[in-house]
């Protein structure tokens, strides 16, 4: 983000922010690191402190939106793309 914030670059990043390491989680456990069906390597959760990837990119001076309802999915991400400018796009996902 600070390479994109600095040079101005029209780069749009999309986070699907699930609070977890999920895909690495599910991996674990198909390799057998686990108990009771979740995975025993530590580190998994991004909740102890949660990320705040908008303050991230606050940080950096880039314009950023979180996104919660899938219906404004389209929008936001046509909006920043289109905006020539450097973006977040944070996309919040349930993994329940």
């Amino acid at each position: 983000m600070w390479t994109a914030a600095r040079l101005q670059l029209p780069i749009t990043f999309v986070i699907m922010n699930n609070s977890e390491y999920n895909i690495l989680k599910r991996y674990s456990v198909a390799q057998g690191y686990e108990e009771n069906g979740n995975s025993t390597i530590a580190g998994m959760e991004l909740t102890d402190p949660p990320i705040d990837f908008q303050a991230l990119a606050a940080a950096f001076g880039i314009v950023s939106r979180r996104v919660t309802n899938p219906a404004e999915i389209e929008n936001v991400v046509h909006h920043a793309v289109r905006s020539g400018q450097p973006n977040l796009v944070e996309i919040v996902v349930d993994v329940s």
